[in-house]
């Protein structure tokens, strides 16, 4: 009988002994959803200072101002040595700068009226030392022909300049009864010249 009890027992205590595994209930998964709110909510204020941050710095600058000029006190200056130079009322004479306009050359034309070779040529170099500037030189074509019996020389005004015109003429030496005025449209130069037969006498060729 002892025996049966004690193999009974062992058996319950084998029983009892054996492995025991604990049941553990499964782990709930995090959820996300707070990351994605806090994404949205550094997007939402990134994109806010974006397109808002120009009107933002617009009020405080402007409220910056108004304290400023409410305490009366004066903003200091960025950088005094690049502060430009104030220009005086009254006007400096010793610093002014006074440009001279830009002189316009009267344009002249030549004609060969005379036929002579080369008297365009030397009437034009003689010119051009009085500061007159030639345009166009060639010879003197009338009524679709040239004509080289032309005797006096004379000046042909196309741009009503009489007083340009007498100035050449007292330089060469013309008459003013031989200065003419016709009126063009479209001239080529201010003045033209014909060089008459008489070249030789007239005081430019001296």
């Amino acid at each position: 009988m002892r025996h049966r009890r004690r193999n009974n027992t062992q058996k319950i205590l084998r029983q009892t002994t054996g492995t025991y595994t604990k049941f553990s209930p499964p782990k709930k998964k995090k959820s996300k959803k707070p990351l994605v709110y806090i994404l949205l909510i550094i997007i939402i204020i990134i994109s806010g200072a974006y397109f808002y941050g120009d009107a933002i710095s617009e009020m405080y600058t402007e409220f910056s101002k108004n304290t400023v000029t409410e305490n009366n006190v004066s903003a200091p200056a960025e950088n005094p040595k690049t502060e430009k130079q104030s220009i005086p009322a009254n006007g400096d004479k010793n610093n002014q700068k006074f440009y001279t306009p830009i002189e316009k050359k009267i344009q002249l034309e030549i004609l060969n009226g005379c036929g002579e070779t080369g008297v365009a040529k030397k009437l034009t170099d003689l010119l051009k030392k009085s500061n007159y500037d030639i345009v166009n030189s060639g010879n003197y074509i009338q009524r679709g022909k040239i004509n080289w019996d032309v005797n006096e020389s004379k000046i042909i005004d196309q741009m009503d300049k009489q007083d340009e015109a007498r100035k050449l003429a007292d330089i060469m030496g013309i008459l003013y009864s031989n200065v003419e005025t016709f009126e063009n449209p479209s001239p080529i130069a201010d003045l033209t010249i014909v060089i008459g037969k008489d070249y030789k006498t007239l005081a430019i060729f001296q």
